[in-house]
């Protein structure tokens, strides 16, 4: 019978603890200090990636009234070779106040290096809720050009 109860409040915890939701990714370039989306995700070398998660959440706002998040940035190839790994990109920097608990467009970015082949690659956002644990992870396709 403990077993049984133990085995239901996991379930009823677990079930709790929401996880994150991403509406849908984009594609996106600097130019001059804008984020302007692309029709196409297609890059030259030496061009910065960008990547938006749209419409992430719902986060949780800690007891001070912020939220915090944090990102992972992964490339690889399609091999699997991976040309970047970095985790939690934002730290403390990853504080701010979302209306409706909705991050509208976290982004990560990439500058890829000099011996990166032409050719398509996959990028790999993982954003986390710092104030309650939850995370998503949403992967998309670029292709890098000459």
């Amino acid at each position: 019978m403990k077993a049984y109860i133990v085995i239901i409040l996991l379930l009823v915890l677990l079930g709790c603890q929401s996880g994150l939701t991403v509406e849908s990714t984009a594609f996106a370039r600097n130019d001059n200090g804008t984020i302007t989306y692309l029709d196409d995700a297609v890059y030259h070398k030496n061009e910065t990636i960008i990547m938006a998660l749209i419409n992430v959440g719902e986060f949780e706002k800690s007891q001070q009234g912020y939220h915090w998040i944090d990102l992972d940035v992964e490339i690889t190839d399609d091999d699997g070779e991976k040309f970047a790994d970095s985790k939690m990109i934002l730290g403390g920097m990853g504080k701010a106040i979302f209306p409706d608990n909705i991050a509208p467009n976290p982004y990560g970015s990439f500058s890829p290096m000099e011996h990166m082949p032409a050719g398509e690659y996959n990028m790999k956002l993982t954003i986390y809720d710092m104030n309650s644990g939850a995370t998503a992870t949403a992967t998309d396709r670029f292709k890098l050009i000459d």
